[in-house]
């Protein structure tokens, strides 16, 4: 009987920190998503400000296509070109 009760003691111990390993796993797995969703939301968020952004910086800028340039935003060169002859 002492031998039964022993191994039902460790098999009872090796149970419980399968259910702890488990409760672990799903926790990290719950918290990554959550990051997921976190960091999909900000770039979601981000990429409506950037849209904002150029589109205002364009308006601004728009007789200075350089600028333009510098943050990223690509001047097709007839507007340019027609720019610069303007000024001549």
């Amino acid at each position: 009987y002492g031998a039964i009760q022993e191994s039902f003691e460790q098999n009872k111990a090796a149970a419980e920190a399968l259910y702890a390993l488990k409760a672990k796993r799903l926790k990290k797995k719950g918290d990554a998503e959550h990051s997921t969703q976190m960091k999909n939301q900000t770039i979601k968020e981000l990429k409506a400000w950037y849209g904002e952004f150029r589109k205002l910086a364009r308006i601004a800028f728009q007789d200075r296509p350089q600028v333009l340039e510098t943050f990223g935003i690509v001047v097709p060169s007839t507007k340019r070109k027609s720019k610069k002859t303007t000024q001549a």
